[in-house]
């Protein structure tokens, strides 16, 4: 089960942390918010620098998109992710393993990585919540309301997701809009974003 208040408290904890709120979001500005050491890299970079394949990477990584890496001993994490994907993809990818981080999904396993598409026990659990997090870090329902969004293509220009991933959060913000009923976390995000936000 998805814990929702405890990750969009992570959510918020970041929008407070960050300077200024600007969209799409930019993963690299997230990172220095990340209470905990943590480096970005492609799979192409990572392939050069250990002189071989990007597939290799991405059989190291255990997915084609991107994973995190924990080094538990220095504790500090890894991000990796294909630059090959498309940019809604890669950022979709980029907040999906930020959230792994923010969340602590690699903290309560034994393994040192977690790889975007390990769906088994716990680890299914882990995906829905870096997923759901994602949402809420790309574009918060009560932000897109704010900023009065009515179409799919407003989702897809403004926040930066793919084609289908606006088309899946434009049905969550209308089915939310039909019946949210109003919380703590949307006036804080609100106000993180009124005080913050640069067009």
């Amino acid at each position: 089960m998805v814990r929702t208040a405890f990750i969009q408290r992570k959510v918020l904890e970041l929008y407070q942390l960050m300077d200024t709120i600007s969209y799409p979001i930019q993963p690299q500005k997230i990172i220095p918010c990340i209470p905990k050491s943590c480096r970005i890299l492609t799979y192409q970079t990572m392939a050069e620098l250990n002189r071989c394949s990007i597939r290799d990477i991405a059989i190291m990584c255990k997915s084609n998109s991107g994973a995190t890496h924990h080094d538990v001993e220095q504790n500090r994490y890894l991000i990796l992710y294909n630059a090959s994907m498309n940019q809604g993809r890669i950022l979709w990818t980029l907040c999906h393993e930020v959230g792994h981080i923010c969340i602590g999904h690699l903290e309560t396993i034994e393994e040192a990585e977690i790889a975007y598409t390990d769906w088994r026990e716990p680890y299914d659990q882990f995906e829905s919540e870096a997923d759901y997090f994602a949402w809420n870090m790309i574009a918060p329902l009560p932000i897109m309301r704010e900023m009065g969004i009515r179409t799919v293509t407003e989702i897809q220009t403004v926040f930066g997701l793919s084609s289908q991933a606006a088309a899946l959060q434009y049905d969550r913000y209308t089915k939310w809009c039909r019946s949210h009923i109003k919380t703590a976390w949307e006036n804080n995000m609100l106000r993180e974003f009124r005080t913050k936000h640069k067009c």
